[in-house]
């Protein structure tokens, strides 16, 4: 799957299989977090992975989420705010850290979905629960955790019905400005929608012309052919 149509499909996933997440599938994830952009390259990240059924538990209840028991794999997602201080002071440690690990868990969710893998962002959790549970030290804080898994039955995709159109959401220059005749058609809800329709009216007008130049041949062939003497 291209990149596209990872960021495409892409969606929260609440709901998992009873099945485990290959070891090569894993190391694929974890290594696309580990490739993020970070502020100055200092990677202040670590990933840790929780597989342990007690543990999993326990971090649910820190989430107050239920739901996140399904999933066989949590990646939880911390942030060296140490080494963010001695690089970039409070700012480092208040907003670049959060930065560098969102980039970094927006890597790995789009990499699962590539594997054919679903997976969720957590940020709602008491943080000194998540580190007492995975023994972190304490400035390594908890950023967000990733659920990963198998997707179960049909994803819900309603997350991406109710997007905004892109062209409400740029400005050129300035705040507020707009460049009427700039292209951002295709990429609202209904220019997408229209677009797939055209997609499926070529094939549908592709393979009647296929089917009228089958029955052209086949006419011919009959009005052709010797005729049988009874």
């Amino acid at each position: 799957m291209d990149l596209e149509n990872s960021i495409e499909e892409r969606c929260s996933v609440r709901h998992y299989k009873d099945k485990g997440v290959e070891k090569e599938k894993l190391v694929k994830v974890l290594n696309a977090g580990r490739l993020s952009p970070s502020s100055g390259n200092i990677q202040n990240w670590a990933f840790v992975v929780v597989d342990d059924n007690e543990k999993k538990k326990m971090i649910c209840d820190a989430c107050n989420q239920d739901w996140m028991l399904d999933a066989p794999v949590f990646i939880v997602i911390l942030g060296d705010e140490k080494k963010a201080v001695e690089y970039y002071g409070e700012r480092g440690e208040k907003l670049y850290t959060i930065e560098n690990c969102s980039m970094a868990a927006q890597n790995m969710m789009l990499e699962a979905v590539s594997l054919g893998l679903g997976s969720c962002f957590v940020a709602a959790f008491i943080d000194e629960k998540i580190i007492e549970i995975i023994n972190a030290p304490s400035h390594m804080r908890p950023i967000g955790i990733i659920t990963l898994g198998y997707p179960k039955g049909n994803i819900d995709k309603d997350e991406k019905k109710g997007r905004d159109s892109l062209y409400s959401k740029v400005y050129f220059n300035k705040y507020g400005e707009k460049i009427k005749d700039f292209d951002m058609f295709n990429y609202n809800v209904l220019g997408r929608t229209l677009n797939r329709a055209k997609k499926v009216g070529n094939r549908i007008k592709k393979r009647i012309g296929e089917k009228k130049n089958s029955l052209e041949k086949t006419f011919f062939l009959l009005v052709n052919e010797k005729p049988i003497i009874m």
